[in-house]
């Protein structure tokens, strides 16, 4: 039985902060039985099928000053790598988006990213499909809606968030562009377990050419958040193109993280599975410029 919209709304107005260690991706088909709004509809991630083809403007990027004296500070949450991308400016956001495509018109700040990753090499690891193909991994973009003025009221409204989704595959070819690691895999030792922070100095101006190549060609949809509790208030845009990223760091981050303070759990396999659409609008993307 599908939730009905006048329960959702109310859940939503009620939601609160859900801590990692209250669930489990070991059995995501049961989230919804402590989380209602997991077993409601627009639920994410889906397999991207588009029955839509639009020509539309490419979303805009404003970048702060002071890149190149950036930082980053990840933690292990012990079910994701969270991190959190700083300019020279540590309060000031990495990065805005503004959109100019319907649903997700208007101006979203960046949150924080994280990532989701498979056990093994080639093994489904993406929480995304592309026409029912998954990759090794999927990094997502977390923006919250400027109406809302910051992520936790966001979370409460049905048009609050806007993810971008960048669906990796690992590569050993260092000739071509890959995402941006900047050094992380030869520190998830610091991270290994869950509630330990790494801080590295960096330059962030490759998440520059990262985040335009990812918003010139891609997916949209709405969906919910890929863990409990599963709030229905996310516009999904996946980019169309596939991004390299060291065969190294998926190496390292397999092996070195668990989601357990005793190490009794490599953290692997933290995607959801993909949800029925239920008659949702995927949308194709082209860029008009």
């Amino acid at each position: 039985m599908v939730m009905p919209w006048w329960l959702l709304l109310i859940f939503l107005k009620h939601s609160s902060k859900v801590t990692p260690d209250s669930f489990s991706y070991s059995n995501a088909d049961e989230w919804k039985d402590a989380f209602p709004m997991c077993g409601g509809p627009m639920q994410s991630p889906i397999s991207l099928k588009p029955n839509r083809l639009t020509l539309s403007r490419t979303p805009k990027l404003k970048f702060a000053d002071g890149l190149e004296d950036g930082e980053i500070e990840a933690v292990n949450t012990g079910r994701e790598i969270k991190l959190k991308l700083r300019p020279r400016n540590r309060d000031e956001p990495l990065v805005q988006l503004i959109s100019f495509s319907k649903p997700m018109v208007g101006v979203y700040t960046l949150a924080q990213m994280h990532f989701h990753w498979g056990p093994e090499p080639r093994s489904p690891g993406s929480e995304h499909a592309i026409s029912d193909k998954f990759t090794d991994a999927e990094a997502h973009f977390v923006f919250f809606n400027n109406r809302y003025g910051n992520f936790k009221e966001a979370v409460r409204h049905f048009d609050g968030l806007l993810v971008l989704g960048v669906m990796l595959h690992g590569s050993d070819d260092e000739q071509q562009f890959m995402f941006p690691t900047l050094g992380m895999e030869t520190q998830l030792d610091s991270i290994s377990v869950p509630g330990r922070r790494l801080i590295i100095n960096s330059d962030l101006n490759s998440f520059r050419t990262l985040l335009r190549r990812a918003v010139s060609k891609f997916f949209s949809y709405h969906g919910s958040l890929t863990t409990p509790p599963c709030n229905p208030v996310v516009s999904w845009m996946v980019s169309a193109k596939t991004i390299p990223v060291s065969n190294a760091f998926l190496n390292n981050v397999r092996t070195k993280i668990y989601e357990d303070e005793s190490k009794k759990g490599l953290l692997v396999k933290n995607r959801r599975p993909v949800q029925p659409q239920l008659g949702r609008v995927v949308t194709q993307h082209i860029s008009i410029g």
